[in-house]
């Protein structure tokens, strides 16, 4: 299982084999790359399971994927790229 914030985007293009197995709703996240600097981010926050090679495939297109670390409940994540 793979938590993630996922756009609206990148949900439209969702391959029929990666099943989304929890929906906790939208969700704006606050980023803070540099002092006084004001940057957020929002999607779905969902939880995903398929195989691998679809879910890297799927989404291997964008660029700053937020997966969910540690706990759902805490809400807390890191950006990846997929190569």
């Amino acid at each position: 299982m793979i938590v993630l914030l996922a756009t609206p985007e990148m949900l439209s293009t969702r391959p029929n084999d990666v099943e989304i197995v929890h929906d906790w709703g939208e969700l704006t996240i606050h980023i803070e790359p540099k002092p006084k600097e004001e940057i957020y981010d929002n999607g779905y926050h969902v939880a995903i399971e398929g195989p691998t090679e679809s879910i890297k495939d799927w989404l291997r297109p964008y660029k700053n994927i937020w997966i969910g670390v540690g706990s759902p409940i805490m809400q807390e994540f890191e950006v990846r790229h997929i190569d």
